[in-house]
């Protein structure tokens, strides 16, 4: 059975909703024990493993990985990053994207929270309790609690902290918010863990459901875009045959003008264009000869509405269509001067 507690305190977290808002809000799922994280009096025997107690998923070894992570990204190496005498996990992957998208999503207050961490020179565990104690804070916050959303909040916030500090050389510092962090994490972890039915598994299928719905939410606004620029594209292509075809009878013209006014050898002008072609549903264009057909009749019709016959006549002969690629023409028109 889903513990519906522990997937609204981490959605809420990655959601954006700030701690003050979570104090003031009030919880209006009917059925809902705050004590057990059951709906009517259902227990569930989901999270009775205790894989916190292993040694792979040592707290350390969470925010060890995701600092160095964090600072490879902005094109820093934490050189003294203490051994994972594991290896990477899965669990720290899943960690990883989390306090990304955490990150990502409160930019902000992290680099306030920051500003206000590293505004005194000398850092206590003390100051740096101070700070993070607002983190995951709602109408069933406990100081000893650590949720899974408090947890991603604290990783994020130390591995973009420690960042910050390697890139003014502050490497001290680094190392003491790295036990910081990490004893601040550990000891609520060892205290409420066991008691609150949490565990490594069950915040594991919790962010899996997080990456689902982000993936769909991605998906929705890629599709988005390409519609949009779909459509903005129809019109472009569309500009283009018109602007296309003013462009050939525009230069036929002139080469009948410079004919009238002129006498002696023939020049031959050769004009190239360039258009993509898009369809409606986005299916693969077949730019075969039966296409080409159509596509060479349409311009020509557009050259007629642009230049009347005689640019349709002046045309007609030397215009050449050649494909490019599954939706790419090139258009050649020669055109002729008498000089």
């Amino acid at each position: 059975m889903r513990d519906l507690r522990k997937e609204d305190e981490l959605n809420r977290m990655m959601n954006g909703v700030g701690p003050q808002q979570q104090q003031n809000e009030q919880r209006q799922a009917q059925g809902f024990d705050a004590v057990s994280g059951h709906v009517d009096g259902q227990q569930s025997d989901k999270n009775t493993q205790f894989d916190f107690y292993e040694s792979r998923l040592d707290v350390e070894g969470f925010v060890a990985d995701y600092f160095a992570y964090r600072a490879n990204k902005s094109g820093i190496e934490w050189y003294e990053q203490p051994e994972l005498p594991f290896g990477v996990q899965p669990e720290h992957y899943m960690m990883r994207y989390l306090a990304e998208l955490f990150e990502k999503r409160h930019m902000k207050d992290l680099e306030e929270f920051i500003d206000e961490l590293m505004a005194d020179p000398i850092l206590t565990f003390n100051r740096f309790t101070e700070i993070v104690n607002i983190f995951g804070r709602n109408n069933n916050y406990q100081p000893s609690s650590m949720n899974y959303g408090r947890l991603v909040g604290l990783i994020s916030f130390g591995g973009l902290a420690a960042t910050r500090m390697l890139e003014e050389n502050m490497q001290r510092q680094v190392g003491q918010i790295f036990i910081y962090v990490s004893r601040f994490i550990r000891g609520r972890i060892n205290q409420t863990w066991e008691n609150d039915g949490y565990c490594w598994a069950d915040f594991m299928d919790l962010g899996r459901r997080i990456e689902k719905r982000e993936a769909a939410i991605d998906a929705e606004e890629s599709a988005t875009r390409r519609a949009s620029r779909r459509w903005s594209m129809i019109g472009i292509g569309a500009a283009v045959v018109v602007v296309g075809a003013a462009f050939i009878g525009g230069k036929i013209l002139a080469s009948k003008n410079c004919a009238e006014s002129s006498a002696g050898m023939v020049k031959v002008k050769v004009r190239y264009l360039l258009v993509e072609l898009l369809t409606n549903d986005e299916k693969p264009l077949q730019m075969d000869k039966a296409f080409i057909a159509k596509f060479y009749t349409a311009l020509m019709k557009a050259i007629t509405e642009v230049h009347g016959d005689y640019g349709n006549g002046a045309v007609r002969n030397s215009i050449l269509i050649k494909v490019a690629d599954t939706d790419i023409c090139l258009i050649r028109i020669e055109s002729t001067a008498e000089m």
